[in-house]
């Protein structure tokens, strides 16, 4: 668990997940080391909440990645969803975003784009600009790429992006993200009124258990606060 966790460190992922992974991972490598001097009560404890953590992970990967991998056909707008930023270099997660929206869009001629995203405080440039750059250097026109640069989480970068798409006339978008991603932020688009289809791009296995923690953990947020 501890090298589930730790792994994604290097290539450039940091997250709520990867920082509560890698601690539950500690915290049973220190419980094993002390199993034998630890009493029978302990242990139990221990054991259950292993139990607990291990059943957890399984459901909440199965309720996030369920979620339908490619749904959008021809919409006439896309939302880009941001993602970290390294400096001015996009992080993998934001990479294969941008993969996703760039074929969507090849095979929508017809199709524009929303780059939703702010800038951090660790950030050079915003996600939005991020995104605009490389796109425009695969051959997409400018003219097809919208910056909303304001919003800093998934529920301002549907919230900000849905006031540009009421300003095109339109009432649904294909929403490009990763797989783990889409759950929530079709669950968020509903808030807004909008019919969302999914276009996903795939979690490399190295990353996904930390996107699963902390996605579940924002997907219970979502599902509580109306």
């Amino acid at each position: 668990m501890l090298l589930a966790y730790v792994a994604p460190f290097f290539r450039r992922s940091f997250n709520f997940g990867s920082v509560v992974g890698t601690a539950l991972g500690a915290a049973f490598i220190v419980c094993g080391s002390l199993w034998n001097k630890m009493s029978f009560s302990l242990q139990k404890g221990v054991s259950f909440f292993a139990l607990v953590t291990v059943v957890y992970l399984v459901l909440t990967a199965y309720v996030i990645m369920r979620s339908p991998g490619n749904r959008a056909t021809n919409q006439r707008v896309l939302i880009l969803l941001g993602c970290r930023v390294d400096g001015d270099i996009p992080s993998p997660a934001l990479e294969k975003r941008m993969d996703t929206a760039y074929f969507f869009l090849l095979a929508n001629p017809d199709s524009v784009a929303i780059l939703s995203g702010g800038q951090g405080r660790d950030e050079k440039i915003s996600e939005a600009l991020c995104m605009k750059q490389h796109l425009t250097y695969r051959g997409i026109s400018s003219d097809r790429l919208i910056v909303e640069d304001k919003s800093v989480s998934t529920y301002q970068n549907i919230k900000y992006s849905k006031k540009i798409l009421d300003e095109l006339g339109e009432t649904e978008a294909a929403i490009a993200t990763l797989d783990y991603h889409q759950k929530r932020a079709e669950l968020i688009c509903k808030k807004f009124g909008m019919t969302a289809y999914a276009v996903s791009s795939r979690t490399d296995w190295l990353f996904l258990l930390s996107f699963v923690l902390r996605e579940s953990a924002a997907l219970i947020r979502e599902y509580v606060v109306k």
